[in-house]
């Protein structure tokens, strides 16, 4: 049988080719198999992702039963990430999320991370900018909305830590996040059960 399939698939004659052929010559559709192997890689360029993106959100939009494709959805929403478009990203986990009716802890922790990481990097602009021009005339209004996304960031922490304690208390290591952040809050006595 395995006799039969090296002569019927060809593999003697790339093995005798030197090569000068390769696997993907036997191949019928050789734009699937090139498709196929990227999605295969762990680590893929610019142009790999843009291309499995476009093929997904494609293959997306093929039909409605793909439109609710949990896994479908959930790798759109990494490739938006490794292409660094968190806020695209974002809106992608959180429809997958929403598609589980928000019972997976993965993807809700990891759109509560792409949150926070646009959060810093508006947090970094702002720093940047009062570090740069910070006694130009409107560096106060910046400067007000730096605390803004400040408050904003850390009672986002808070709230997230206690969502995740309220859907598994029984796990401590999220019970330990909680009270780590509401130290950070300034809420010792809540900090201290946790």
């Amino acid at each position: 049988a395995a006799r039969a399939s090296l002569t019927s698939g060809k593999w003697e004659e790339v093995a005798a080719s030197g090569g000068a052929k390769d696997y993907r010559e036997l191949i019928k559709n050789k734009d699937e198999a090139i498709s196929l192997e990227q999605k295969n890689r762990v680590v893929m360029s610019d142009e790999m992702v843009d291309q499995q993106l476009a093929e997904n959100l494609a293959k997306y939009g093929e039909s409605e039963e793909n439109q609710k494709s949990v896994d479908l959805v959930r790798k759109i929403a990494g490739f938006y990430e490794q292409k660094g478009d968190l806020q695209s990203a974002l809106e992608w986990y959180q429809y997958t999320g929403s598609l589980m009716n928000n019972t997976d802890p993965v993807v809700t922790r990891k759109a509560s991370e792409i949150e926070l990481r646009i959060l810093d990097g508006s947090i970094a602009e702002f720093q940047g900018w009062l570090d740069q021009y910070g006694n130009a005339e409107g560096a106060e209004d910046v400067q007000k909305q730096l605390d803004e996304l400040k408050a904003r960031k850390a009672t986002s922490l808070l709230a997230d830590a206690e969502k995740r304690v309220e859907r598994n208390p029984t796990d401590s290591m999220l019970r330990f996040e909680y009270g780590e952040q509401l130290l950070a809050a300034g809420q010792p006595t809540e900090a201290i059960p946790q």
